[in-house]
Formats: C-alpha cells, structure tokens, sequence
C-alpha cells in the first residue's frame, strides 16, 4: 500500500517518461557534439563502446537478463572510438587512436571505495555532489583497441577526472596523452573547439600526425 506522501504508480510512469525524452535531449547534445570533434579532425570514427563495467552491446541480444540493469543504459559511460593507420610501410601496423569517453555521472567514481556492486545505491555519491566528464585520450600504437582497465578503478578514475588531473602512470609510461573536461564542454562550438586545439596540440607536441580536417 502506497503512503500519502510517496508518488502514485501513474506518477512514477509520468517520471519515467520524461526522464526518457530527457535522456534522448541529452544524448542527442552529446553525440553531436562528438560528431563536430569529428568534423575537425583528420581521424575517422571507427565505432564504440560501452565503458560501464562492461563493453557488451545489449542490442546485440547478448546481455543476461540477471545482469545489471546499468548495461542497458549504454551512455552511462562511454567510448567513441577513432582510429588512422600511419607508417604503413612496417610490418607491424602502426596507428593513431583517439577515444573519446563519455562519464554521464561520476557518481560511482567518487563513491565509496569499498562498495563493489554497481548496483548498490551505497556506492555512489548523491547526484547533487557527482559531475558529468569528457575525456580524450590519443597514442600511437600497434594495439588498435585497448581495454583501459583503470577505468574501473575508483581512485585512479578519481585522480584523473580532477581539475588538472593525470593519466594513471601505467599509460603515461606509454606515452600517451588525455586530459578530462566537464561535459559542458560538447555544448558549444566555442568550448568544443577548445577540446579540437588541445587534441591537435597534444599530437604536436608528441609529433603524431594529425591534423585539423582540411575544408
């Protein structure tokens, strides 16, 4: 029996309704604002994954119904995937990768370190006091997808989505470069043109060959 001060079950369908259409607005910002990064740069996109625990496609049909239902909300985080063969004369292929992540809610990240099931509500910081994130990580090399196992670490992920933050270590010594930006940064041109200039500055800097996407 529902209690006076509790939402009606009619309520809670109106709520999940709107919550759907928001979450279209939403993803519909982020994917074109990936689609501009897209339209700068001289790498294509190659496909993506979802980066929440899990990189199964539930479209696909092969998600466990017993499994978190956090993996049918594939944007809860997120890899865009860009991929450039480069040095094509070797003999091991050599290539410029760029993902992309999206982190829809840090919540879990700045959780508690000690709770280890996702789906337990104790493990993630209110909404009020969690973020949304944009990452970029670019390097050259012959593997042309990597699993970034910290990703599901919290206190390397904590580290890294800091103001300022690094990489973990173990991809430093790679040679590989990222930076984190709040996710208001995919909406607008202006602060999404920040996020090309560092992309193309890191690459620079690293003397990668990649460039703005000629006109």
């Amino acid at each position: 029996m529902n209690s006076t001060d509790k939402p009606t079950i009619p309520d809670v369908f109106l709520n999940v309704r709107k919550a759907y259409r928001l979450l279209h607005d939403y993803q519909r910002m982020v994917l074109d604002g990936v689609r501009y990064i897209e339209a700068q740069l001289d790498i294509p996109h190659k496909g993506g994954w979802t980066r929440f625990f899990s990189d199964e496609a539930v479209k696909d049909g092969n998600v466990d119904l017993g499994r978190s239902s956090w993996e049918w909300l594939p944007m809860m985080w997120y890899e865009f995937h860009f991929l450039k063969q480069i040095e094509p004369e070797k003999i091991t292929p050599e290539y410029l990768v760029l993902s992309l992540f999206i982190i829809s809610d840090t919540g879990w990240i700045e959780g508690d370190v000690k709770v280890e099931d996702i789906d337990d509500p104790f493990g993630y910081m209110p909404a009020e006091q969690s973020s949304s994130k944009f990452i970029f990580i670019l390097r050259k090399t012959n593997e042309w997808r990597e699993n970034f196992p910290f990703i599901d670490k919290k206190v390397q992920m904590r580290d890294f989505i800091k103001e300022g933050g690094f990489l973990p270590d173990e991809l430093l010594r790679k040679g590989y470069v990222g930076k984190c930006y709040h996710m208001s940064c995919l909406t607008s041109e202006s602060e999404a043109n920040k996020v090309v200039g560092d992309i193309i500055d890191f690459a620079k800097e690293k003397s990668w060959p990649l460039e703005y996407k000629k006109k």
